[in-house]
């Protein structure tokens, strides 16, 4: 989300991350971890991160896809509310190995294009990889991060090599 974000900003300094009551008939619900006038030309859109794995029990074929149309789902109820306010859904779908659903990469192009455009830049590829790059980069980041929080911690360890005695 926070990298999401900080590609947004460059064209949208509005975007904002976590906005709450974008849904007037259920005000505590987020569609959006970002809300960003960069993404669709003409019109504010939700951005809603998800992070699936292809070994999940409901991945299907293409877990990105799974995961997207399951995103959509959850909130189809509330589509006409957000069209009321110019806002379009988004899912934004990412593997656990930092491959994007097509939706999202179109999405992110969107959102460097424009931040391009406000740069003076002519090109956007430069922007689109920095971004895919600390998008995946955050991916692998918060993996390890849950691989280390599963270890023992060194007091255990070290008990555990007491009991079982010397190598």
């Amino acid at each position: 989300r926070d990298q999401l974000h900080k590609a947004a900003g460059v064209a949208d300094p509005t975007a904002e991350t976590e906005p709450e009551g974008l849904i007037p008939s259920r005000p505590a619900l987020r569609p959006a971890d970002v809300l960003t006038s960069a993404a669709t030309p003409g019109r504010l859109s939700a951005l809603d991160v998800g992070i699936c794995s292809p070994d999940a029990a409901a991945a299907g074929e293409d877990c990105t896809e799974s995961m997207r149309l399951r995103k959509t789902n959850d909130y189809a109820a509330y589509m006409h509310e957000l069209e009321a306010q110019n806002i379009e859904y988004k899912p934004m779908v990412w593997s656990i190995f930092g491959r994007p659903h097509a939706a999202t990469r179109e999405v992110l192009q969107n959102i460097c294009r424009r931040a391009a455009r406000r740069r003076g830049l002519a090109k956007s590829a430069v922007l689109l990889r920095t971004a895919e790059s600390a998008i995946t980069v955050e991916i692998w980041r918060r993996a390890a991060l849950m691989v280390f929080s599963c270890w023992p911690e060194l007091k255990q360890m070290e008990q555990e090599e007491d009991e079982d005695g010397p190598p």
